[in-house]
């Protein structure tokens, strides 16, 4: 199962879709979860727009989304 606030915009997704292509732009999502559990939810829930795991990269450090326990606790986050 996946979050529930993330699932429910997800949902509104796949109508964008067609109008960013129209303006020349592409959307991807990032999921830090597995990719074999991430394409079988994906699938469960007849999503069509492009999905990636960054899970086992540097993927989420680099675009200062993901903090060390430490960084939260000292409230030294800059995020994106």
């Amino acid at each position: 199962m996946g979050c529930k606030l993330c699932s429910r915009i997800e949902d509104y997704y796949d109508p964008s879709i067609i109008h960013l292509n129209a303006r020349d732009v592409a959307m991807v999502t990032d999921s830090r979860t597995p990719l074999d559990k991430l394409l079988a939810f994906k699938q469960r829930m007849n999503w069509k727009f492009k999905g990636i795991s960054s899970l086992d990269s540097n993927f989420n450090w680099d675009y200062f989304v993901s903090f060390t326990p430490e960084q939260m606790e000292k409230g030294e986050m800059h995020y994106n």
